[in-house]
């Protein structure tokens, strides 16, 4: 399984994009919202909760392979528990299918305000890390496909060497000579 997200600042637009594809369908979430005005309203109200939030809004799109493909009820499920393992399980969020593609994706429109007392920000700190870790547990409970992964520990530590050599040219430009 493949995820992306993004952060961002205004939902609307958003949601007017997850709703404009063809076959588009909402088909989880803890909101009242059918469409994508009524979904907007109410993540302005979480907004509300904490109006110092820039980035209020989390955009997430889970894919699998082509060829793969995974009924509603297992996708709400996925969702729930992606949505768990990235603190955002106390927020507003509606799961949209798309079959726009060749490959059988979802997207999930989620608050980072947390329906608390005190409108909590979820932290977006290392959020590209722990998504891929948390998608090959997904992986691995659901019985999916498993992707290639952007981070790669090997790969990094083979430029280890270069980055330091690179760093040292830039801290110490007399010692290149």
């Amino acid at each position: 399984m493949i995820g992306k997200q993004k952060i961002g600042k205004t939902f609307t637009p958003l949601l007017n994009y997850l709703f404009s594809k063809e076959g588009a369908l909402l088909i989880g979430g803890n909101m009242v919202g059918e469409n994508a005005q009524e979904l907007a309203a109410e993540f302005l109200f979480s907004k509300q909760l904490n109006p110092r939030v820039e980035k209020p809004v989390y955009h997430a799109t889970l894919s699998v392979p082509s060829g793969e493909y995974i009924p509603d009820a297992k996708w709400r499920a996925i969702a729930l528990d992606y949505l768990e393992g990235m603190g955002l399980d106390q927020n507003l969020f509606a799961i949209i299918r798309h079959t726009d593609r060749e490959h059988d994706h979802i997207h999930i429109a989620a608050s980072r305000i947390k329906l608390d007392e005190k409108g909590t920000c979820v932290s977006d700190s290392w959020n590209y890390l722990r998504s891929e870790k948390l998608i090959q547990k997904l992986e691995e409970k659901y019985d999916l496909a498993p992707a290639s992964r952007s981070f790669n520990k090997e790969r990094l530590l083979k430029r280890v060497p270069l980055i330091l050599q690179m760093l040292s040219q830039k801290m110490y430009p007399w010692m290149n000579h």
